[in-house]
């Protein structure tokens, strides 16, 4: 015996509901009933923050294209569709809610209200004429509960707009703002605007959320909490970064059944900016970038700037930072391939690190490190560029989900009238992806090409910068400082894989070997055979030296461009892969 298909259409007001209880509830209920009466639930639908008042959920949302798909004949008759209640289909005029009601009943599919157990059909309605009072009976509810609270809230927001050019909307303003008493103007606490605008510096910088509020309450009588809080906490740092307040915007909101509701559209250029938008989304993006890569103990003096960047040329294991003390040498640091540590199969060697970070300052033209010196509103054109670059990356993303959005609506029938709508309507999309993705590209161009001007210059000044802050011996500085070198690493950089294992036999050395070696070893270890030159390389010292003068690391960057860096004999070079051939290609 086949089984009733069921339907099950779930609707909720807004996104934070989702977090609660109301997706949780009506699913488990429309679960639950078709378990119940042996319905096959064949598919749920949901509109999230989709309205049933004025029927949105009938022009925008899932529901209208399953209405769509009975018209067309795709849901089969003696179906039954499964909600909540009436008021999850329609709060609209009591008079467009039963035509709507009615014509899903005409079309030989049945509605069943959960909360009442409601088993709802045509035959059923025409001979019932109490089910059909009841049925009315809600949707006037609904439409009148729906229509008393627009009015309300619009009309008290309305008049708050009007009010706009003579007096704010709300009292309630950010810690780092605060109203006059006339309530004519919102002013800048411009201590407390400091603080903030310096929480947004440390993270374009790439300190993440536990560092700025270590560093905040570290230096809590120059940085007081901007509340009454006693100390700065992690949840309210991340709440500032997020805030976008902090540019101006302000999103009317009122409090529905207990809970906070967004009212009309968001109000730009409501309270006085602090920073720019384009710093905000600059923020944001650093931030996500910092959960993706990048992980991983810091260590006081941030000893490891290439954290997360490296990988083992030999088994492509990840390379960990290791302390070593030697009388010889002192205590010194090097990087190890984590596998070879573990004697995993892999046998590459360890590299000082202090030796692998010089060569990458020296040779790698693509990164402006003296950037690290300048402040952060010093108008470097690189973080301007940046800057520019995440918000069409943000305004590329919201573009792409509505794209995504109109795709899925053409995985159900749909009438032509209907397709050439939203045909042209995707077209449109793809063509304003088009022109944020070509800023993207732009942008990626012109940072490369400004990273490698007067690379000679830039990396002089850098160093002098770096040494002079080294011998004053400032730790927090100095922290600050390669907090910034790491951040610009993880922004350019895709990984950084290091070639050391590298091994030579005896009879191969008079064939293999540099010229710039071979002096070295004749200098250093007064060798003046060849014999005597094959013995010192079949030991281990020699194996070693010989290994050193062959490594080399090979720089992907996320542009596309890769270079090679071998140290030893001070070469470098620059190779395009096809990414940055397709991308100028576009230009």
């Amino acid at each position: 015996m086949t089984k009733t298909k069921a339907y099950s259409y779930l609707r909720i007001s807004n996104d934070q509901q989702k977090v609660g209880d109301g997706i949780r509830r009506q699913m488990e209920a429309s679960k639950t009933y078709a378990d119940q009466h042996g319905y096959d639930l064949v598919e749920t639908m949901s509109d999230i923050g989709i309205s049933a008042f004025k029927g949105k959920n009938i022009t925008e949302g899932a529901l209208g294209i399953f209405i769509v798909a009975i018209d067309a004949g795709n849901i089969e008759a003696g179906s039954v569709l499964l909600v909540e209640s009436l008021d999850r289909l329609s709060r609209d005029s009591v008079f467009k809610a039963f035509a709507q009601f009615s014509s899903i009943l005409d079309k030989g599919v049945g509605i069943v209200t959960l909360t009442d157990d409601q088993y709802y059909t045509a035959e059923s309605v025409s001979k019932d004429v109490g089910q059909l009072f009841t049925s009315l009976g809600v949707m006037l509810r609904a439409n009148e509960e729906s229509v008393i609270k627009s009015k309300r809230i619009s009309a008290a927001w309305q008049r708050k707009r009007e009010d706009i050019g003579d007096r704010k909307l709300t009292r309630n303003v950010p810690a780092w703002l605060e109203m006059s008493a006339d309530r004519q103007e919102i002013q800048i606490i411009e201590v407390k605007a400091a603080t903030v605008r310096l929480i947004y510096d440390w993270s374009v910088d790439g300190q993440g959320l536990f560092t700025i509020t270590r560093r905040l309450n570290e230096n809590i009588d120059k940085y007081p909490p901007i509340t009454t809080a006693k100390k700065w906490n992690q949840s309210f740092v991340a709440k500032i970064l997020k805030n976008p307040a902090v540019y101006g915007m302000f999103q009317p909101h009122s409090r529905v059944n207990g809970k906070q509701e967004a009212v009309g559209d968001p109000i730009e250029d409501y309270f006085p900016a602090i920073i720019s938008q384009d710093k905000f989304n600059l923020a944001q993006s650093r931030a996500k970038g910092r959960s993706v890569k990048g992980a991983g103990r810091k260590g006081e003096a941030f000893s490891n700037l290439f954290t997360g960047l490296i990988k083992c040329g030999t088994c492509g294991g990840s390379c960990l930072l290791r302390s070593k003390y030697s009388k010889a040498k002192g205590g010194y640091k090097y990087l190890r391939c984590t596998n070879s540590l573990e004697k995993a199969g892999c046998t590459a060697p360890a590299w000082r690190y202090d030796e692998l970070e010089a060569a990458f300052v020296r040779f790698v033209r693509e990164i402006k490190f003296s950037d690290v010196f300048l402040g952060s509103d010093s108008g470097s054109k690189i973080t301007k560029l940046e800057a520019h670059k995440a918000t069409s990356i943000t305004k590329r993303t919201e573009l792409n989900e509505k794209y995504n959005a109109l795709l899925s609506q053409f995985e159900t029938e749909l009438p032509e009238t209907l397709k050439a709508k939203l045909i042209e309507r995707s077209l449109q999309i793809e063509a304003e992806i088009e022109v944020q993705s070509k800023n993207i590209a732009n942008i990626e161009l012109a940072t490369t090409e400004l990273s490698s001007e007067d690379f000679e210059k830039d990396q002089a000044d850098f160093l002098s910068s770096y040494e002079a802050l080294e011998k004053k011996e400032d730790t927090v500085k100095l922290r600050e400082i390669r907090y910034k070198m790491h951040g610009l690493l993880r922004r350019v950089v895709d990984t950084i894989v290091v070639h050391n294992n590298f091994d030579i036999y005896p009879w191969e050395v008079t064939d293999v070997i540099s010229n710039k070696l071979r002096k070295q070893v004749l200098d250093k270890a007064k060798i003046k055979t060849e014999a005597e030159l094959e013995t010192y390389f079949s030991k281990s010292h020699g194996k070693r030296t010989y290994a050193k003068s062959e490594r080399y690391m090979i720089i992907r960057f996320s542009n596309g461009t890769v270079r090679v860096v071998q140290p030893y004999t001070n070469q470098t070079y620059l190779s395009v892969t096809e990414k940055l051939v397709k991308l100028r290609a576009k230009l």
